[in-house]
């Protein structure tokens, strides 16, 4: 059952930012756990965690679920405003060949 279908229609505008901002808080202390116990894990436990907060955000202004669809995206948005320091190691990894590569003779010639 649906934790919001206990809650009267007209407490619903209280309930739902408090209950997002528990689900983000939440969210935020589960990547830094893992983060502390499983650094590796950490990109693909925030990609999977994100991704399953976007998923569920099925509310939509146009069907009445303003409040819910607007405090979801909160909590998705700021998921992702920290991801790209969680998916640092994929990126440095995935870029190393790059970064670390001798210049050719023609890469040399362009930075003359």
């Amino acid at each position: 059952m649906n934790a919001f279908e206990k809650v009267r229609w007209e407490q619903a505008y209280l309930e739902i930012p408090k209950r997002m901002t528990a689900l983000q808080a939440q969210a935020e202390a589960l990547l830094a756990k893992i983060a502390e116990a499983s650094p590796g894990a950490l990109a693909r436990a925030a990609a999977y965690l994100t991704g399953v907060v976007a998923v569920k955000n099925v509310f939509t202004p146009l069907e009445g679920q303003d409040d819910m669809h607007k405090h979801m995206t909160v909590v998705v948005n700021a998921l992702n405003g920290s991801n790209e320091g969680r998916f640092m190691q994929y990126l440095a990894k995935g870029f190393e060949a790059i970064r670390t590569r001798e210049p050719d003779d023609l890469a040399r010639w362009r930075m003359g």
